[in-house]
């Protein structure tokens, strides 16, 4: 029988009344969860209005947050293992081809911007106190900061988006991050998400993200605006469902509010719609045939192929632009089990945390975070975001002050 008044770890699924004893809100929580979101998002948006800032500096401040909510003798709990041993089996493949024969230049690249980012991220959030309320609090507020951020460089670089037909890409490439932009500003979006189940509120708050999904649209962020779409209506629609009939009625007027700017307003975007339409046409950026090519390498070398063994020079690298995937080509059976772990325990997490209001924007922001390695980016792309948000949401327990809530467990 587990002790219900113990701090919930990270594979716990207990779900259990709200204690009416709450811990003195300390500043460094806030102020560690607000550094941790700016270091988050800010390194694709702010050294293109700055450019003397460059984006490994603002990685700094995450060890900054760490150091204000580290806490000593707090030991590794067992969802960091799927992690370390995704880490480790990297290092092996690593030793052996260093060992067998040299990693092509694309591979060694890979592996040492993973390393240094997972690095990073892993010193930042290593024995993180238990995550309060204050703490996410600190959150949205680095949220949304960072969509304050996020929208005032769009507005300034407009016109590089609707005269993309007119413009270089890589002249849009050099001003702006591309890839990393739309999920910078998807993940700040988070921010917008209410931890109430008052309809009005809720309604408010998809409207909200439909407008940025309007905003997705134009910075060519076609996947993220979808998943502001989907998010937007598992808000109105739940789990949990309490107040369901407004929140059903509130939802149709919300649907025909997404309609009618689908319609009348997207259309009015230029090129980055016609970008977004290439989706209802099944263009889907020729990643049909890596994925196919990576899910039959796997199956003819199920103990992988070697990092880097899927570029192809025709004429740039070429990788499978899903994690899975590509850990699946290149590291086997071995890579792929750590991979599906990690995988498995953000899943539980943001189950647990979607049916617990104060505490789903925790489960959003890992929702995002781990969409987007399914469609963009090698395994280091995104590597210091999805590890940092990992070890800080699904590595690291909820104080015993701010449980989950909820009616019954999740056993």
């Amino acid at each position: 029988m587990k002790n219900l008044e113990s701090p919930l770890s990270a594979g716990d699924n207990r779900i259990t009344a709200v204690m009416a004893a709450r811990p003195p809100y300390l500043l460094r929580d806030w102020q560690g969860g607000f550094l941790f979101m700016i270091a988050l998002c800010w390194p694709f948006v702010l050294p293109t209005l700055l450019p003397a800032i460059r984006w490994w500096m603002l990685l700094s401040l995450a060890l900054v947050a760490g150091v204000l909510r580290w806490q000593r003798r707090r030991s590794l709990t067992a969802a960091v293992y799927p992690l370390l041993g995704f880490v480790g089996v990297i290092a092996l493949f690593t030793l052996v081809g260093m060992a067998s024969f040299p990693l092509n230049e694309y591979g060694r690249d890979k592996v040492i911007e993973f390393i240094l980012l997972t690095g990073i991220a892993f010193l930042a959030t290593f024995r993180q106190a238990p995550l309060t309320e204050m703490f996410e609090r600190g959150v949205r507020a680095g949220l949304l900061t960072s969509l304050a951020l996020c929208l005032l460089l769009i507005v300034l670089k407009r016109s590089l988006f609707l005269q993309y037909g007119e413009v270089d890409y890589g002249e849009l490439r050099a001003e702006v991050s591309t890839t990393g932009m739309p999920l910078a500003l998807g993940l700040a979006a988070c921010g917008l998400v209410t931890s109430k189940l008052a309809p009005l509120r809720m309604f408010l708050s998809g409207l909200a993200l439909l407008g940025i999904a309007v905003v997705e649209i134009l910075v060519r962020g076609r996947f993220d605006a979808m998943v502001m779409v989907a998010i937007a209506a598992m808000v109105m629609l739940g789990p949990p469902w309490r107040n369901l009939f407004w929140r059903l009625g509130l939802c149709v007027l919300l649907g025909v509010t997404g309609l009618f700017t689908y319609v009348n307003i997207a259309p009015r975007l230029g090129s980055s719609y016609e970008y977004f339409e290439e989706l209802r046409r099944g263009e889907v950026g020729g990643r049909a045939p890596l994925y196919e090519n990576a899910w039959q390498g796997f199956l003819a070398h199920p103990f992988g192929q070697g990092i880097g063994a899927f570029e192809r020079e025709n004429p740039v690298p070429q990788y499978p632009h899903n994690i899975v995937l590509e850990v699946a080509y290149e590291m086997g059976v071995f890579g792929l089990v750590c991979i599906l772990g990690i995988y498995l325990l953000v899943v539980r997490r943001v189950w647990q945390c979607w049916n617990s209001p104060p505490h789903r924007l925790l489960g959003i922001l890992l929702l995002v975070i781990f969409l987007q390695p399914l469609k963009a980016g090698n395994i280091a792309t995104f590597a210091f975001q999805w590890v940092m948000l990992f070890m800080l949401i699904v590595a690291t327990p909820l104080s015993e002050h701010w449980p989950l809530t909820g009616r019954r467990s999740l056993r």
